[in-house]
């Protein structure tokens, strides 16, 4: 059986330890990966000699349990990890050019911003209708005002953003002529009145692009909002599926991702909740379309984790996608198989991928 080599491209690394939080994963990868006839090398676009056609990274030992550095022909498959955001994402950029100048096949694409998928999706009707209102801020005052007026909430995101980072939440208070703040990573809860909100928020905006959204009145599980991650990804015939669903608890704020402490739970746990009524199969539906429709954009995605809100009258809101998801959700509700199925997908996709490329 021909061995294949799967790199993982990610952001600059000088040491294997954690992978920047995917050591677990990554680890998994290799020892999954190994079982299908897949070879695991991690590496980053600064690793990569292009004259030699040949890339420095870190391979998994599976004898003796421990990455070590290589240096080897360049992989047959990469599957990108790699986040668009900070210092050398041009280098990225340049790096993928060249891997499919040279034959090398590259699967998961970075999405477009928060603000252009919301674009594409709305083209779609039967996906629109589940669509928050959603606009990009221009920084006016009268924008803001005129919004929150006809919403009463909203919640202003980067359209780069990740793990709930930059997002706040605005209410408005019209009797008072005032503003109730809430910051997603800070924390901070205050008022304000409509000139220092303006500029907190262009404080913001200067720095980032931001989108502002309609706030949806959330359903509660004891009190408190939640949201529901669908990791949906490819498999060894490259049909999108379902991999698995579940619940993400907020703490006490405004986001319920799980690294600004949000609590996972399983969706018969979150459904034991006699207020709410969840469709999974309706869920199963719309998340395939919107995989389905972004795929048109997008042929090589591998793998959306796809966000969802459940309103106070049960109806199913999509909020966003993610296409670098993660999948500790699972290994938080003690759901072992399908933690294991959301790392063998991404290998049987880069198997189907590999014998496509074989039988040109």
């Amino acid at each position: 059986m021909k061995i294949f080599i799967l790199g993982i491209l990610v952001h600059a690394i000088s040491k294997p330890e954690g992978f920047q939080g995917n050591g677990l994963f990554f680890r998994q990868l290799a020892e999954e990966g190994a079982k299908l006839g897949l070879s695991i090398f991690v590496f980053s676009p600064n690793q990569v000699h292009w004259k030699e056609r040949m890339v420095t990274g870190f391979h998994y030992n599976l004898s003796k349990k421990k990455w070590k550095r290589k240096k080897i022909p360049l992989p047959d498959i990469v599957y990108d990890r790699y986040f668009n955001l900070g210092k050398g994402w041009r280098e990225a950029v340049y790096c993928r050019r060249n891997l499919n100048k040279v034959g090398v096949a590259l699967f998961n694409p970075v999405v477009a911003d928060k603000y252009v998928v919301h674009g594409l999706l709305q083209n779609d009707p039967d996906i629109a209708s589940h669509l928050p209102e959603t606009y990009l801020f221009a920084g006016q005052d009268k924008e803001l005002k005129r919004l929150l007026l006809r919403w009463g909430s909203a919640y202003l995101k980067p359209v780069l953003g990740t793990k709930g980072e930059g997002i706040v939440r605005i209410t408005n208070n019209s009797k008072q002529g005032s503003f109730y703040i809430e910051e997603a990573k800070k924390g901070a809860r205050y008022w304000a009145s409509l000139h220092k909100t303006m500029a907190i928020l262009k404080r913001s905006s200067k720095l980032k692009k931001y989108v502002i959204q309609q706030a949806i009145d959330s359903g509660r599980w004891k009190d408190r909002i939640f949201d529901i991650r669908v990791l949906a990804q490819r498999d060894s015939t490259g049909k999108w599926n379902i991999t698995g669903m579940a619940a993400r608890v907020a703490a006490n704020g405004i986001t319920c991702n799980i690294h600004t402490g949000a609590k996972a739970i399983s969706m018969e746990e979150l459904k034991e909740e006699k207020s709410i009524t969840v469709s999974e199969e309706e869920m199963e539906k719309v998340a395939l379309k919107i995989t389905d429709h972004l795929t048109m954009k997008y042929p090589t995605l591998g793998e959306l984790g796809l966000d969802f809100l459940i309103d106070q009258d049960n109806k199913i809101w999509f909020l966003e996608a993610n296409a670098r998801p993660g999948r500790i959700i699972f290994q938080k509700i003690g759901d072992q198989e399908k933690r294991l199925n959301a790392v063998r997908r991404p290998l049987e996709y880069a198997m189907y991928l590999a014998s496509q490329r074989k039988a040109r």
